[in-house]
Parts: C-alpha cells; structure tokens; sequence
C-alpha cells in the first residue's frame, strides 16, 4: 500500500461511518471503473495484434508460393538466390553473384 493510500484511510477513520460508507462506495466505484478500462484496454490490445497477424497473412497468401519458397525460412541460413546486390547489404550471400 502507498504512503499516500495509507495517509487517507487514516484521515477516513476519523469520520463518521456514514461519511465512511459514501467514500467506500466511492472508492469501490472508482476501483470498478478501473478494472472495466483495464479490460477494455486488454481486450483492444488482443484485437490490434490479431488484426496484425491477420494483415501479414493476408500478404503471404499475396505472395506466390514459387517466391515465396526462395525466402530464407532459418535467418542462420545466410544465403539467398538472388543477384540483388541489398542482400549482400544486409548480410546475405547473394547465390547468384558469386
């Protein structure tokens, strides 16, 4: 519990139980709200990175599978059947240049 939680529920304690039991249900208000937004957030957040996976397998199934197949499908496979020389840029071996 913060210092500053802890500091209120002991400025709490010296009122009235009534004044007690409208900042309760104030305070269990305020927490509900917290938690609906909360799982809204996380619920939006699942929504964005299925909407992502979807977006990237539509543009796979964009790709002819001939093209493809010439991806390198392990990245410690540093070869490519390729003459572009971006390749060899970023690291690849361009088969097709050698």
């Amino acid at each position: 519990m913060t210092p500053a939680l802890e500091q209120a529920f002991v400025s709490i304690a010296q009122l009235s139980e009534t004044e007690q039991e409208q900042l309760a249900e104030i305070l269990l208000l305020g927490i509900s709200q917290l938690k609906e937004k909360q799982k809204v957030e996380a619920q939006e957040s699942c929504t964005q990175a299925e909407s992502f996976l979807q977006r990237m397998a539509k543009i796979r199934e964009s790709i002819p599978k001939e093209e493809r197949q010439k991806l390198p499908r392990d990245f410690a496979k540093r070869e490519a059947l390729t003459y572009d020389k971006h390749f060899e840029q970023a690291g690849f071996i361009a088969l097709l240049r050698e």
